[in-house]
């Protein structure tokens, strides 16, 4: 019998990590949930089947635009689209230029 010690844990296999292709495709076959990407400034930058059909929005309309379009406008002008955007509140001092950046490009 062999003592504890002396057996070597089992070999794992390394499963290789999904491809950006992989994830892609994850992304789009949710349609229950709505799944987009923001970029740094705001914009959107990618928007799945489930966005489209909770929002009402097909990709080619709104890839591109601003998140605030999708608060009422004195909503964007109180900072609210900011404040939860940016993880900061509307007191902080990044959220009057956020807030005027949401407000410019509603326009």
């Amino acid at each position: 019998m062999t003592a504890p010690s002396d057996r070597s844990p089992p070999q794992q296999q390394l499963l290789p990590l999904p491809s950006l292709e992989d994830y892609r495709l994850l992304v789009e076959s949710i349609v229950d949930y709505g799944v987009f990407l923001l970029d740094p400034a705001g914009h959107i930058a990618s928007w799945n089947r489930g966005a489209e059909r909770i929002k009402g929005y097909a990709a080619h309309e709104i890839v591109g635009k601003h998140f605030s379009t999708f608060y009422p406008a004195e909503d964007v002008e109180a900072g609210k689209p900011t404040a939860r955007a940016s993880g900061r509140t509307p007191s902080s001092p990044r959220s009057a230029t956020l807030r005027e950046s949401c407000a410019a490009s509603r326009r």
